[in-house]
């Protein structure tokens, strides 16, 4: 019920503004005519009724605009997903490769140290970055790509350009620019071969100048590389993967990141049991 007060023209001018300040949406003065105040009363609640009309317009508007804004979402996460798997089935792999690189990041900055100072969104945009770290490999001749062998120096050296490659490619996607996930990606795609000691490549980036995304990527891809058939090679037991990243036979890595990896390896061991990453 909308309530309607009757003021006498005596009425101060304070008392008046007061009574508007709460909510007053009319005033009517004496002598008192019906149909005056029958109409003013229906004015009221016809304004009443629109102002609801229009709020209950706005809010479904809102909530299509949300459900359109997520489609978007989801399909460009989708377009990226797409062109990292097409770029694993080219080198022979699943595409489960780019799912478990995922999975294994966001678990790592998600549960441990390594991803102090980063929010929930952030981890989100660059779990869904690392699946283009090896977007590059789209410039190596299938030749050297699926070789079954060791490399050559040469060949290796045409290997090694795919970070490079990674990164110039995703700097030309124009709609890649606009999205949140950007700017990991094209540093994933350049440094997720970069090592602590500095020994990595393309750039010999050493220590912290690594980002700790870019280093997480590496770990995570040397991790799931050694642990699955590959091309070039069969899978190793796990007791073995884990010596071989201990003792730094596939490079040197962040003792904290290393830390913060083993405290979450026997969850990820687990879900590549159960085949869910």
């Amino acid at each position: 019920m909308i309530p309607v007060f009757l003021i006498t023209a005596e009425a101060s001018d304070r008392i008046m503004e007061r009574a508007y300040d709460l909510g007053v949406m009319d005033v009517i003065s004496k002598p008192i005519t019906p149909y005056v105040v029958l109409r003013r009363v229906q004015t009221v609640i016809e304004l009443f009724q629109a102002r609801r009309r229009l709020s209950s317009q706005v809010r479904r508007q809102q909530e299509d605009l949300l459900a359109q804004t997520k489609k978007i979402v989801l399909l460009n996460q989708g377009m990226i997903e797409a062109l990292a798997t097409a770029i694993e089935f080219r080198s022979e792999e699943s595409g489960n490769h780019v799912r478990r690189i995922h999975d294994i990041t966001q678990c790592i900055l998600g549960q441990t140290e390594m991803g102090e100072g980063l929010s929930a969104e952030e981890i989100h945009d660059i779990a869904l970055a690392s699946i283009l770290h090896d977007v590059g490999k789209i410039a190596v001749p299938d030749s050297i790509l699926n070789k079954p062998g060791r490399l050559t120096p040469e060949e290796f050296e045409i290997m090694k350009t795919h970070t490079v490659q990674g990164a110039s490619l995703l700097d030309h996607i124009p709609q890649l620019r606009e999205h949140n996930a950007y700017r990991y990606a094209c540093d994933i795609a350049r440094h997720h071969h970069e090592r602590w000691d500095g020994s990595g490549y393309p750039d010999g980036l050493k220590g912290d100048e690594i980002s700790a995304w870019a280093q997480v990527v590496s770990l995570a891809d040397v991790y799931d590389a050694l642990s699955c058939k590959r091309v070039y090679k069969d899978a190793f037991p796990r007791d073995q993967v884990l010596r071989m990243i201990r003792e730094g036979e596939c490079g040197v890595f962040n003792p904290k990141l290393l830390s913060c990896f083993f405290s979450v390896e026997e969850e990820l061991s687990k879900m590549y049991q159960k085949g869910d990453l």
